[in-house]
């Protein structure tokens, strides 16, 4: 984990790993990018195997970085500021249920759902140009609650048959899930035939 983890924040072409375990690779990254919503250049992997007869010698890893490294440092620029611009918004509190509800409120308000968004994917379809899905909003939510020192992380499953993620967060010591793309009055739900009626934020998720 802390070697892919290391490999892709360092936009590195290659790392070798210590494990020549191959079954290992494919849950260590997913756990980095379930984990890493700052990681969002990168949309899979690949690994060599070197071999001496029936004994591997070492296993070779490789990200699939989907922008040059060019973009990647310009995106990271615009992102980080647009975060700072949100950060600078939050509440002077020790109260972390209201930073996390005014990191809902803001994600909720600056972002509208759109399948054909670009990037929805990640993180940049948020911060970038204001449109999303449910991992654009997700991931961007656990991005500048991590930030804030407030553990959250991705999860993801199924409503109906279809995809959705959302996130899980750590307040007060004590676990809770949470939707902002639910939570986008403007967003129509498996099952519902229109938008809420509600405008701009639902607390409801």
């Amino acid at each position: 984990y802390a070697e892919i983890l290391a490999s892709l924040l360092g936009l590195e072409n290659e790392t070798t790993l210590s494990t020549k375990d191959t079954s290992l690779i494919d849950k260590a990254f997913r756990c980095v990018m379930l984990d890493h919503p700052e990681i969002f250049y990168v949309d899979g992997y690949k690994y060599t195997e070197y071999s001496n007869g029936d004994v591997v010698k070492k296993i070779v890893f490789a990200g699939n970085y989907i922008y040059d490294k060019e973009e990647i440092l310009t995106r990271r620029e615009k992102i980080e500021k647009a975060a700072d611009e949100i950060l600078a918004g939050v509440p002077d509190t020790t109260d972390e249920y209201e930073k996390v509800k005014y990191v809902y409120e803001t994600i909720v308000r600056n972002t509208e759902y759109d399948t054909n968004a670009a990037d929805n994917q990640n993180i940049c379809s948020v911060f970038l140009y204001g449109r999303s899905v449910c991992q654009g909003y997700a991931k961007a939510t656990q991005y500048i609650l991590n930030k804030l020192g407030i553990d959250t992380t991705l999860a993801y499953g199924h409503v109906g048959d279809e995809s959705h993620s959302w996130n899980l967060v750590r307040v007060d010591g004590e676990y809770y899930y949470m939707d902002p793309t639910w939570g986008d009055a403007g967003y129509v739900r498996p099952g519902q035939s229109s938008a809420s009626e509600l405008q701009g934020v639902n607390y409801e998720y």
